[in-house]
């Protein structure tokens, strides 16, 4: 399996939250070579290219961005908040902004 370009860790106790921040990913995050990491104690829905981490309990969002970044296979990693709302082109403007200075950071 190759690996994607980009990987999203999202953070969840709030099942409704995560499920809206998916459905936004999912509308938005077109064209681009993604993986998004759900570090959950809850089942979600399947969404595009979403894999479930189980967390036992959770233990705070430190461990748990922790967590997935060391499993995360992206070149790039994004962390957000299960509250967060993708809009249009919002991977986009980030890989935009952070390509060009990929030997600086």
């Amino acid at each position: 399996m190759p690996e994607p370009l980009v990987s999203i860790i999202i953070p969840s106790v709030r099942p409704d939250e995560l499920e809206a921040c998916l459905n936004s990913i999912d509308e938005y995050t077109e064209g681009l070579d993604y993986e998004v990491l759900t570090i959950t104690t809850f089942n979600i829905k399947n969404h595009l290219n979403t894999i479930r981490v189980i967390e036992d309990k959770p233990e705070g969002t430190y461990r748990a961005v922790a967590l997935g970044y060391n499993i995360a296979r992206g070149e790039y990693i994004v962390h957000i908040p299960d509250d967060a709302r993708a809009t249009p082109f919002w991977l986009d403007n980030m890989l935009d902004f952070m390509k060009p200075h990929d030997n600086e950071i």
